[in-house]
């Protein structure tokens, strides 16, 4: 976006007596917010942030280290961190507490934001491979679940100055401590990102202009600022163009660009689901990002078949969908198998010295845990697992890697075991998939919920609704009214 519209868009709100800056929430909390200027929705952002996760935004402004002689940032930068840091303000003093956030922390935390994406599974679909015909971008990050790189999800809408120049709409993620998401989709632009190493001084300016542009040409000349030397950008736009920054590959011939993220055998396992679909819509490309599929387990299924056993619980074993999903028995099955395997318990398909006993005596220990350990309808949730620190309760899961037993999907999720049961930690930090259709659809989810409140109904909802069912929700991007009819709360803020 060029420095002149950035300018008016960032016009003092004091000529308008204090803009009226907007802040709905859809149903599972997420901030839409609703301004003239980039500076009113950045005061919007900073109030909504301390809202839901205060502390973390404070200890993460707090660690954050300054440059020594950092660079200046440009006039219309520093009047969104200055707004910024006054939404913080103005929140915290809301609730009793007096604490000066300052422009310098901002600027130096947002040096560290983008080096928080170490990983992605990021997918680019070009026009050639969508069914309608349109541009999709896959976003999924995959990070820890908790501490700095947890991610929040914002929806900015800027509607421009009033000399009637165009605003524009931004909706994606951001590690709290920066004022807009770094990561997402407007209009015309889909940005990706990952890779581990600190910015430059002047992060936030690079990151503006690149969340700002029309097209993937002038995201690219975004990225000459160079703030950036460690990341990897995948961009689409609207135009159908698809770009990879760090090959420099653009619109390849097979129409599809990925990072490839994640365990090497997820990756492997999406590259074959890729190879398999002919197009792709909005809803197949979410199941993509989210599929469950697991890899090499059709050569274990033909190696139990291989014995010639006839019962129930062999019969749904090489019966299974090969489906890690939530409420899949046959999943749940085959780990206790793998497991049972004792030193093979880890092999992706079977090696050659695996002799019959060994897998006999596997599928009867497997069968007996699960018969005499978990009840008659328990799947793989039963066992796979997520729960935030302070929750009432753990929730389901479907997916993810597990080394020990030698599965991996699509799907991003690592466990720990602090006891029985498997529980998650981290993998898929955010998902967006975005669709430039007419209009644009987009859904969106992250981990656990928006709030980080116990108390909020929004603290682990999207564990509930969302990754319980592996599946994402509307982003109700530019779309108001459908917005306000899901939105549980609605905030009318002046920033002055």
């Amino acid at each position: 976006m060029p420095r002149l519209l950035l300018s008016a868009l960032l016009i003092s709100a004091s000529a308008f007596g204090g803009e009226k800056v907007e802040v709905l929430r859809d149903q599972f909390g997420i901030p839409h917010i609703y301004a003239r200027t980039a500076a009113g929705a950045a005061f919007g952002s900073g109030y909504a942030q301390a809202a839901d996760r205060g502390a973390q935004l404070l200890e993460n402004l707090k660690t954050a280290s300054a440059s020594p002689t950092p660079a200046p940032l440009s006039v219309e930068m520093r009047a969104i961190v200055q707004a910024y840091c006054a939404g913080i303000e103005a929140y915290l003093a809301e609730t009793g507490r007096a604490e000066r956030v300052e422009p310098s922390m901002v600027q130096a935390f947002s040096r560290a934001a983008f080096g928080l994406f170490a990983d992605s599974n990021d997918i680019l679909i070009a026009p050639s491979r969508s069914r309608d015909k349109t541009p999709i971008a896959i976003l999924a990050p995959i990070g820890a679940w908790s501490g700095a790189s947890r991610l929040y999800s914002l929806d900015l809408n800027i509607s421009g100055s009033p000399e009637g120049r165009d605003g524009f709409e931004f909706a994606g993620a951001l590690p709290v401590g920066v004022p807009f998401p770094l990561l997402g989709h407007s209009a015309t632009v889909a940005i990706a990102a990952h890779g581990q190493g600190p910015a430059g001084d002047r992060a936030l300016d690079e990151a503006w202009d690149l969340i700002a542009s029309k097209n993937v040409e002038a995201a690219k000349h975004a990225l000459t600022m160079g703030q950036f030397p460690a990341q990897k950008f995948l961009i689409a736009d609207a135009e159908g163009a698809i770009y990879d920054s760090h090959s420099h590959v653009a619109n390849p011939p097979e129409g599809i660009l990925t990072t490839g993220g994640g365990a090497p055998q997820a990756a492997a396992m999406t590259r074959e689901l890729i190879g398999s679909a002919r197009t792709f819509s909005l809803e197949s490309a979410e199941s993509l990002a989210l599929a469950t599929d697991v890899y090499k387990a059709e050569t274990w299924q033909l190696r139990i078949a291989h014995l010639g056993l006839d019962s129930e619980f062999v019969r749904m074993l090489t019966g299974w969908s090969r489906r890690a999903d939530a409420g899949s028995r046959g999943a749940l099955a085959f780990y206790l198998f793998k497991m049972a395997l004792d030193e093979s318990s880890s092999a992706l398909e079977p090696p050659a010295s695996l002799s019959d006993d060994r897998v006999r005596a596997a599928v009867r220990k497997a069968q007996d845990r699960l018969e005499t350990e978990f009840p008659v309808d328990a799947g793989w949730g039963a066992l796979f697992r997520t729960i935030r620190d302070g929750a009432r309760r753990s929730w389901p899961v479907s997916g993810g890697t597990v080394i020990a037993a030698g599965m991996a999907t699509p799907l991003a999720i690592a466990f720990e075991q602090p006891g029985t049961r498997m529980l998650a930690r981290g993998g898929l930090a955010m998902l967006e998939v975005v669709e430039f259709s007419k209009p644009v659809r987009s859904v969106i989810m992250t981990p656990f919920g928006e709030s980080d409140s116990p108390e909020s109904p929004h603290f682990d909802d999207q564990a509930r609704e969302l990754f319980s069912r592996s599946s994402a929700a509307p982003s109700w991007f530019a779309d108001r009214k459908n917005l306000e009819k899901h939105s549980k709360d609605r905030r009318e803020l002046t920033f002055p």
